[in-house]
């Protein structure tokens, strides 16, 4: 008896070492499993926050996409008038600029026609005394000079006098 007691309590022992491992292996497990639940959970979590993210920038993107096409459309639109206003100061600025001869031209004529005047003065015969010569020549040479003054002056005093005068209030019936 003695003997099957040494054999059965080494095989207790070994059976409580056995139920002790296998109680820390499942312990270990449930640890792991617990784990990878957790891990789970969180990159499920993520994974739809991550596509609430993708769908909120897929939203944004179409929204982005939309309001380009319509930017692209005012650029053009911007751009064509941008080349029409060029187009337009271009024949504008040709205009002035063949006006701007035109001034020349006549100015250049105007003083040839005015020394032909002074030179006629004195040598033409002429009836007119020394000093009206002179008063005539100096008006005329700097006519130029004053006449935009006069006519701002004139056109003054005209719109000054139309808007005393009294209108007709009944100029519909």
């Amino acid at each position: 008896m003695a003997n099957l007691f040494s054999i059965t309590q080494p095989n207790n022992m070994n059976e409580q070492e056995l139920q002790m491992k296998a109680k820390q292996i499942s312990e270990t497990i449930q640890q792991n499993f617990n784990e990878g639940v957790t891990n789970a959970n969180s990159m499920n979590a993520l994974l739809d926050t991550l596509l609430n993210s993708l769908q909120n920038t897929l939203t944004l993107f179409e929204d982005f996409k939309e309001k380009n096409e319509v930017l692209k459309l005012k650029i053009k639109e911007i751009q064509g008038d941008i080349l029409t206003n060029s187009r337009k100061t271009y024949y504008q600025t040709e205009a002035i600029d063949r006006l701007d001869l035109w001034y020349k031209f006549l100015l250049i004529v105007y003083f040839i026609i005015v020394i032909i005047l002074c030179l006629s003065f004195v040598f033409a015969p002429h009836t007119l005394s020394r000093i009206k010569c002179i008063v005539i020549s100096v008006l005329i040479i700097f006519y130029p000079f004053y006449i935009s003054y006069i006519v701002k002056w004139a056109y003054d005093l005209w719109t000054s006098f139309k808007k005393r005068i009294p209108k007709n209030v009944y100029n519909d019936l």
